[in-house]
């Protein structure tokens, strides 16, 4: 099994395979957004961005020709960790040149932020001359971890392909569920104290794929004033985009967003629904004083 982890998650990363509207979404904000609240006089005030028209999708630009910038299937199971520290190397260069090239071609209409690879995990042979190269990178505030797909090209090793995996989620977090569609469209709870990782964890039951923009917002926002369906590229003012994700019909992911402050945020789904969501600051955790001096204690 690779590096010892499920290969559960096939998807490509956001605005790959999906109709044009849904596609949008994804092209403009990119792959993560959190928004915090907002006073409803400002919501009808708006602050002009980048030119709101779609960029073509950064990961498919970026993979190897011949790609076709579809994600790697998931027959990847049986592989051998790479022990050569030169493969090693190499792998490590194409990884980073990959994700040198996903910056370059972000549009400044893309909400999403800037790609960052933070973490490599673990390099494994796939057997096929091909090697698969697990590691966590962040899109925004959203972190993600995938298996980059490395075959040889100009120069060395280049990425061909990509292979989402769930996240390994360290340290603290909270867990907020999404329902996307339905007379339940929401989030649950609507509001919880946030903690090193938020986790969106989204629930799509309808029959076409939908895009997710999460943003700051400020206090007392009125929801119904954006709408990700009509998104043109302008942000109502105070809005800070944080990050977005895809969810295809049918499937329920758990989209993780690191660092994020407390606030009042906006969950704005494709469709055009939007939902608030307050995240409070930690309660402090009252921990008992044991080098207490004698004279705190109770006598016997």
């Amino acid at each position: 099994m690779l590096f010892g982890k499920r290969p559960e998650e096939t998807l490509g990363l956001p605005a790959r395979n999906r109709s044009r509207g849904a596609r949008l979404g994804a092209a403009l904000l990119g792959a993560t957004l959190l928004v915090g609240g907002g006073g409803t006089a400002l919501a009808q005030e708006a602050t002009p961005s980048a030119s709101p028209v779609p960029s073509p999708d950064p990961v498919a630009a970026c993979l190897a020709p011949g790609a076709g910038g579809a994600a790697t299937p998931a027959a990847i199971v049986e592989t051998a960790p790479v022990e050569d520290q030169a493969i090693i190397d190499e792998a490590t260069v194409g990884a980073t040149a990959f994700f040198d090239c996903l910056n370059s071609n972000v549009d400044p209409a893309d909400l999403g932020g800037p790609y960052a690879l933070t973490s490599l995990i673990g390099v494994s042979d796939l057997g096929d001359g091909t090697y698969g190269v697990e590691h966590q990178f962040t899109h925004g505030s959203r972190l993600v971890q995938a298996v980059a797909v490395l075959s040889e090209g100009e120069g060395g090793l280049v990425v061909s392909g990509l292979s989402m995996v769930p996240v390994d989620i360290q340290g603290d977090s909270t867990t907020l569920a999404v329902t996307l569609v339905g007379d339940e469209a929401g989030v649950s709870p609507p509001e919880t104290e946030t903690r090193a990782s938020v986790i969106l964890q989204s629930t799509n039951d309808s029959e076409e794929a939908l895009s997710v923009a999460v943003l700051m917002v400020p206090e007392g926002f009125d929801p119904a004033t954006f709408s990700l369906a009509e998104y043109d590229g302008t942000l109502p003012t105070g809005a800070t985009p944080v990050g977005t994700y895809d969810v295809e019909p049918g499937e329920t992911v758990g989209a993780v967003f690191q660092n994020v402050s407390a606030g009042t945020y906006l969950v704005a789904v494709s469709d055009g629904g939007s939902y608030p969501v307050i995240l409070a600051e930690p309660a402090p955790v009252d921990v008992p004083d044991i080098f207490a001096s004698p004279e705190a204690s109770p006598e016997g």
